[in-house]
């Protein structure tokens, strides 16, 4: 999830939707393996080494997404970290994604 506020982060800092298509895709790719690995119940159980190997590609592709934008909001001046809001109850997470469904999300970055 820090990926996507990252890459908001980098929305807010005034990046360029070119200079962001990577990152995108980096997490599209993440989430498709991750959403795989859930919507397929039975691959757990039945061979675990697989479904790790996956969810392990998916959480390397948010990590690199994460770094691309890091590398972006640090091109553009941006130097302390973006301020995530909290999400550590089903509550807040809603909340905060109702923002960003108005298009008015929280600031991430000063």
């Amino acid at each position: 999830m820090a990926g996507h506020f990252d890459l908001a982060a980098c929305v807010q800092a005034g990046a360029a939707d070119e200079q962001l298509a990577e990152a995108r895709q980096l997490l599209r790719r993440g989430q498709f393996f991750w959403d795989y690995t859930a919507a397929s119940n039975g691959m757990g159980f039945h061979s675990p080494q697989e479904a790790m190997r996956i969810l392990s590609r998916a959480a390397e592709d948010a990590q690199q997404a994460r770094l691309l934008c890091a590398r972006i909001l640090a091109g553009r001046l941006v130097t302390a970290a973006p301020n995530y809001p909290e999400i550590d109850s089903r509550e807040k997470a809603w909340s905060v994604g109702q923002k960003f469904i108005e298009k008015a999300p929280p600031k991430l970055v000063p």
